[in-house]
């Protein structure tokens, strides 16, 4: 038991270890976090915010390893939580602006402008679509989340080095949460 105001031998040896941890993989931690926010302030807040998680947090850590692992998943949800937090705030702010707005196109395509009603009718399914998103199984939701919504979205081997998923249980999960949207979307649309 330790002294009101001291912290504790196994807090002690706790932030060792992240220490030893984070002096060894800092650097690999904040390009896996950039490689997820695309901006290099969202990555370096998301390491320091899986720092001081893993440090405060619950439960033993019984070497630098087991450490660095911890940190290294840590990392990879709180670099998520950025995008997904960033992805709220500029939430369907647009659609209220006034006036007709050019449609995003492939390069090779003409631009076109679009009303006011289409863009709102846009919005409105991805609304629904991204509220449907949320239905789904977790693990099916970061498929989604990783391989199509982000922008860029990583390529099946990237996403499966973030989340130490196997490749071809990826592709299942997406295969399954498109399927499980599909159906979702068309029950309401009926």
């Amino acid at each position: 038991m330790s002294v009101a105001g001291t912290p504790s031998v196994d807090k002690l040896h706790r932030a060792a270890l992240v220490a030893t941890a984070v002096e060894r993989n800092r650097d690999i931690w904040v390009r896996m976090a950039l490689r997820i926010t695309a901006n290099l302030h969202d990555a370096e807040d998301a390491v320091q915010e899986a720092i001081s998680r893993v440090l405060t947090g619950p439960g033993n850590l019984h070497d630098a390893d087991s450490a660095g692992r911890y940190l290294t998943r840590s990392v990879s949800h709180c670099a998520i939580d950025r995008v997904r937090a960033r992805s709220r705030l500029t939430g369907f702010a647009e659609a209220d602006e006034p006036g007709p707005r050019l449609a995003a196109v492939a390069p090779n395509q003409e631009t076109r402008l679009v009303s006011r009603e289409e863009t709102a009718l846009q919005r409105e399914q991805l609304r629904r679509m991204l509220a449907k998103l949320q239905t789904l199984p977790k693990h099916q939701r970061e498929a989604v989340e990783l391989l199509v919504l982000r922008e860029p979205p990583l390529k099946l081997r990237e996403a499966a080095e973030l989340t130490g998923a196997p490749i071809s249980t990826l592709h299942s999960r997406l295969q399954s949460a498109l399927d499980n949207l599909r159906k979702l979307l068309s029950e309401k649309a009926h």
